[in-house]
């Protein structure tokens, strides 16, 4: 289906450059309109002016879009570098309006955290990720699904509780997904957010630190919070082949995590030079498009296996050498 622009204007204008600081390595400005653009199309700037009658047809599209069955669930593949298997994928929420047409994530998202909706959202999309894991399992959906999560759902006292019921009704063990949250929900409430995940790594889910570098991490943040990985955001690696600043930031970012024990998944690879530097700097992971877009579930499990049997022919020829 073909989206439908919603203002006379289909340009998208990149919001104010932001400092973002790293420790020890100074100041970068950050653009966060760079990196939705390596996630998806923007098809048209919503105006996200809830005073605006713009807002308010999207707003109104958007509270009948779980009931009317719009909103469904993108898998992008989740690398290891050094390998090239693929270890699992993050989860992606995507809208199709009859009306709208595509909708930008980064454009309803913004809406459904304004009106108190992502909570909503966010629950349902945490449960139809551990449900069609479940429904996949023994099939091609290998490895750990990782699933975002909204600084409205880290700060409801019973988001714990949301996932273990989705979980346990779904039978799906806790190792088997990965709950990603921004920088911008853990300093919310830091101390909230620590116990939220304390308990959730308790039962084995693993944590990642999505966007790192968009908002304002610290070391303290980082040895404070129970991380597992740490997600460097594509507009840092973009430009690591051809930047000789950028190269080293990514590269000290990767030293760093790894000095206080996370892993590292670099987002938005697009080249294989950027995919070689990066293995160079000991990256564990990747995502972007050099290995596939998002995809739906059905494209996503045949990618898998094409994948896999892939794997398996080289492993025979290596065996014969």
């Amino acid at each position: 289906m073909q989206s439908t622009p919603l203002q006379t204007s289909s340009i998208v204008s990149a919001p104010q450059a932001r400092k973002t600081v790293f420790p020890g390595a100074g100041f970068v400005d950050a653009f966060s309109a760079k990196a939705a653009a390596q996630k998806f199309k923007v098809y048209s700037g919503i105006d996200t002016n809830r005073s605006t009658p713009c807002h308010r047809s999207v707003l109104a599209q958007l509270q009948q879009a779980i009931p009317r069955n719009e909103m469904f669930l993108a898998f992008q593949p989740k690398i290891e570098l050094k390998s090239g298997r693929c270890i699992g994928a993050e989860t992606l929420l995507r809208w199709t309006n009859a009306t709208l047409g595509d909708v930008s994530p980064s454009s309803f998202i913004a809406i459904a955290e304004n009106s108190g909706l992502i909570g909503f959202i966010g629950d349902w999309t945490l449960c139809k990720a551990v449900s069609t894991l479940k429904q996949n399992q023994g099939m091609a959906l290998t490895g750990r699904l990782a699933i975002n999560v909204s600084a409205h759902q880290l700060a409801n006292p019973r988001f714990v509780e949301h996932v273990i019921t989705a979980l346990s009704t779904s039978g799906v063990d806790g190792s088997a997904i990965e709950i990603e949250v921004t920088e911008s929900a853990l300093l919310a409430d830091t101390r909230m957010a620590a116990e939220q995940l304390n308990q959730l790594r308790e039962r084995g889910i693993t944590i990642a630190l999505d966007d790192f570098g968009t908002g304002y991490a610290t070391l303290a943040l980082l040895k404070q919070l129970p991380i597992d990985v740490l997600k460097i955001p594509p507009e840092f690696v973009s430009d690591i082949a051809t930047n000789e600043s950028s190269a080293r930031l990514v590269e000290a970012v990767i030293n760093m995590a790894h000095l206080l024990g996370l892993r590292v998944v670099a987002e938005g690879i697009e080249s294989e030079s950027q995919a070689c530097q990066l293995i160079d700097y000991g990256c564990d992971f990747g995502q972007g498009y050099l290995f596939s877009k998002a995809l739906t579930k059905n494209d996503f499990i045949r990618w898998v296996k094409s994948q896999e049997e892939a794997m398996r022919a080289l492993d025979r020829a290596r065996s014969v050498q």
